[in-house]
């Protein structure tokens, strides 16, 4: 290719050369992702990598004024100057270097938890990992501080110069705090169930607030979900892009309520007691739920009396037992001998063929509703030979046991009638059955448990189980379970559950589950609705208020 001729016009050739930038702190430490421009004979801004080093390539030669920031800097804050600037000569031909120290850089000090207490903000350094109580408030337990309640967990945090440089001014820094979900979460809540900042349910989880003169940030207010057992750490930074920082958590989801106990006197001594293990049984079945019961301490003995004939005969003597400690999330535990109302006493009637003078046939084999003194035998008949039907002496159809579950004693003696094998005698009874009800509940904060009906019913060895099935079943009732149109209720009994594997099946039987059904069995199910279950103070005080 020939070269230039006499006369031409001939272009100056620009000088160009290369500038790489090093942006430290005062100690030689890289400053990760500083702002860095430069203005001269071109005009470029970049990022500086994570060894703090920003490199322009190859620009044209000339001064250039050089600028660098951290992104967490608020420039529109006037009282911050911009943290640091310098000029270079770029020399053509050649690498040009500068390194610029970036002394007004802020980090992270620390991060404090504030909570409400009797209307005023204490604040805490603590922010171990925890269970967090959702469903409680501060007046839960107005003479203790307890972080631990709320759904609501506020922080804030407190910025320094990363050189300890007394001089950085601390207003106008950007602080970004972030969630980190544990991957073990319930997905897909909606609504007002899930997670976030500034509001439950708001799915905000990330936010940046700015510092204040002392280099404090506004507190910044993130709701946990409402589902047992979800998990969350929340972290801040001076990191634009949500990196690094400070953790506090991680914070696991639960629900606490709490329980009292009244037990009946015995007439001879003794009470109807509640057994430890059944207690254990219990509290471990709402533990698969995350939900916490703690005893308030208090356990009463009432004045014994054998049966209810009403339910609310029976709330009321609750009543004059149960304190207002823990309510509205208070279950109150009364064990008492039966509560068979009137109402639902059973009129039964059975025809036996009798061959001996004493007898006592296999059945009926029932419990008679004799509660109180009442008579339980509405009549007995026997039919002679001519086929008159005679009424039985007094005293002639008995109980054979005293008291519970009973076969009959039928003596035709001083009757003139002698019943033999070729000719049985037909005799016809009509009684009260009182039908076995093992406990009821579900209508307020009292939970009867009959102990004497299980007594009854059950060996010594399965006492212990059957009174925590009833205990664990009818607080569940009151929860919710299982009503509405929730797709696992039982067509054919009504709030019971469809899995007979389940502590909410319809029917208590020996080797009943003491457990809700787990995710495993159905999903959704009893253990995850308690999971997701709002049991707030607004929630709460429609269902387990007191005085009722």
């Amino acid at each position: 290719m020939p070269g230039p001729q006499v006369g031409d016009t001939i272009e100056p050739c620009p000088f160009v050369g290369g500038l790489i930038v090093k942006i430290i702190t005062k100690d030689g430490n890289a400053v990760v992702n500083a702002s860095t421009e430069i203005d001269g004979p071109s005009g470029q801004s970049r990022i500086a990598d994570a060894n703090g080093i920003v490199d322009f390539g190859s620009i044209s030669a000339g001064e250039y004024l050089v600028k660098a920031w951290k992104d967490n800097y608020a420039p529109e804050n006037s009282n911050i100057p911009c943290p640091v600037e310098d000029s270079i000569n770029v020399q053509s031909g050649c690498t040009n270097h500068l390194s610029l120290t970036l002394s007004q850089v802020v980090k992270v000090e620390k991060i404090v938890e504030v909570y409400t207490r009797a209307g005023t903000d204490r604040i805490s350094n603590v922010l171990n990992a925890r269970n967090q109580y959702i469903n409680l408030d501060e007046t839960a337990d107005t003479s203790n501080m307890h972080p631990e309640y709320g759904r609501c967990i506020q922080l804030k945090v407190k910025v320094i110069s990363i050189d300890g440089d007394p001089n950085v001014p601390l207003s106008g820094w950007k602080v970004f705090f972030y969630c980190n979900a544990s991957s073990q979460n319930r997905a897909n809540l909606s609504g007002s169930g899930k997670t976030g900042f500034d509001s439950a349910g708001s799915g905000v989880m990330k936010k940046d607030v700015t510092t204040d003169a002392q280099g404090w940030t506004p507190v910044v207010k993130f709701y946990l979900s409402q589902y047992g057992g979800d998990e969350f750490t929340i972290y801040a930074t001076t990191e634009p892009d949500y990196s690094g920082g400070i953790g506090a958590g991680p914070y696991k989801v639960w629900k606490k309520i709490f329980y009292e106990i009244a037990e009946m006197k015995k007439t001879a001594g003794g009470k109807l007691e509640i057994p430890a293990g059944t207690i254990t049984k219990i509290t471990n079945s709402y533990k698969k739920a995350f939900i916490e019961m703690e005893s308030c301490a208090t356990r009463d003995q009432g004045d014994y009396k054998d049966n209810f004939d009403t339910h609310e005969e029976g709330y009321k003597w609750a009543d004059k037992y149960c304190s207002s400690d823990g309510v509205p999330w208070k279950i109150h535990y009364s064990i008492i001998d039966h509560l068979c109302p009137l109402a639902n006493r059973e009129e039964k009637n059975a025809t036996l063929n009798c061959d001996a003078i004493t007898q006592t046939p296999d059945n009926p084999y029932f419990r008679p509703f004799d509660f109180g003194g009442a008579n339980w035998l509405i009549e007995a008949k026997y039919k002679k030979a001519d086929g008159t039907i005679i009424d039985f002496p007094a005293g002639k159809v008995t109980r054979v046991n005293a008291t519970g579950y009973t076969k009959l004693k039928i003596d035709f003696t001083d009757t003139g009638i002698a019943p033999t094998a070729p000719n049985p005698v037909e005799v016809k009874i009509k009684y009260y059955n009182a039908p076995g009800y093992n406990g009821w509940g579900g209508a307020n904060l009292h939970l009867m448990i009959c102990r004497g009906s299980m007594d009854e019913a059950y060996t010594a060895a399965q006492i212990e189980t059957a009174m925590a099935g009833t205990g664990t079943h009818e607080p569940g009732h009151a929860l919710g379970l299982v009503y509405g149109s929730l797709a696992w209720k039982s067509a054919t009994n009504a709030h019971h559950c469809s899995f007979n594997n389940c502590v909410m099946w319809y029917q208590g039987y020996v080797g009943r589950p003491v457990d809700f059904h787990d995710e495993s069995v159905g999903d959704p199910g009893c253990r995850t609705f308690l999971r997701e279950k709002d049991m707030s103070r607004s929630v709460m005080n429609s269902i387990w208020k007191f005085p009722r």
